[in-house]
């Protein structure tokens, strides 16, 4: 068992009792558990940066509606300081070299920065004992046989891993983690990062695996095989794939196919593919199936 799969096997709610894993030989569950524990800081240290950089971004927003102040410059206000004392000021900063007055505010906003990360760290390692044992003494009071997807048993004998292979995760993770714990005071970032870090529970396959498919699928269409080029079997093989997904999206959320994506543009529409056959001089008529 590698690293990866003891971190997946202690995020999922399923498994992270460990009962499964004890005696098994080669397999050391104080080594996951800290293995974990490291992990859950790196991901909190990382979960901080994010969010200190988009509170830095948001002020810096907010600051360019407002109109700048004026430089500061050596003299203050009137009466804070007597004549004798702004001259010494004004002395002192035509001796001090170019760029030190700045060096040493970047210096004390790095050394402050370190302090504050030692402090994250420190506390996210204090809490993380709380944290864990609040999430796995959550997901043993979870029923799992009310869960959709769970295959439940025609007797009476208590559940395996094999009948909760199929169930809804995502209704697990929701209705019992994030609706529970909104604010990450419970259970900390165990929940997420079950669904989005290391060992995270639906993690893409092994490339080993896709390329054995692959190279199967080679084998089965070849040229002489198919009257299709290699462009329309990508596509139909994606269709094919993701059917239940494009009918489960359309009839659930009809609103995201007419919204644009950050990254990849608009999702084709029966309107674009009208456009683009009429400025072919074809017929606009076509089967969308």
């Amino acid at each position: 068992m590698t690293e990866k799969d003891g971190l997946a096997t202690l995020v999922d709610p399923r498994t992270c009792s460990c009962t499964h894993m004890i005696g098994r030989e080669g397999v050391d569950i104080a080594k996951f558990r800290q293995e974990l524990r490291e992990e859950y800081v790196r991901w909190g240290l990382a979960a901080h940066a994010y969010r200190t950089r988009n509170d830095a971004e948001t002020e810096s927003e907010d600051e360019s509606d407002v109109a700048p102040l004026p430089k500061a410059g050596l003299h203050v206000a009137d009466g804070v300081f007597s004549d004798d004392d702004e001259e010494e000021l004004e002395v002192a900063a035509a001796k001090q070299p170019a760029g030190a007055a700045s060096t040493s505010r970047k210096m004390t906003k790095a050394d402050k920065k370190g302090v504050m990360l030692e402090e994250v760290e420190e506390k996210l390692r204090a809490d993380w004992k709380r944290h864990w044992k609040a999430y796995v003494q959550q997901a043993a009071k979870i029923q799992w046989r009310t869960v959709p997807g769970v295959v439940v048993p025609k007797d009476e004998r208590e559940l395996i891993w094999k009948d909760l292979w199929g169930e809804d995760m995502g209704v697990v993770m929701r209705e019992h983690f994030f609706k529970v714990d909104p604010d990450g005071s419970k259970f900390g970032h165990l929940p997420k990062m079950a669904l989005a870090s290391k060992g995270m529970m639906g993690a893409l396959m092994a490339a080993s695996f896709c390329e054995r498919i692959n190279s199967c699928a080679n084998l089965v269409v070849t040229e002489g095989n198919s009257l299709l080029s290699t462009n329309e079997i990508d596509k139909c093989v994606v269709l094919r794939m993701n059917k239940a997904f494009m009918e489960f999206m359309r009839k659930n959320y009809p609103e995201v196919l007419k919204s644009v994506h950050a990254k990849f543009g608009s999702v084709v529409r029966v309107e674009d593919c009208l456009e683009e056959h009429q400025t072919d001089d074809q017929p606009a008529s076509i089967d969308m199936g």
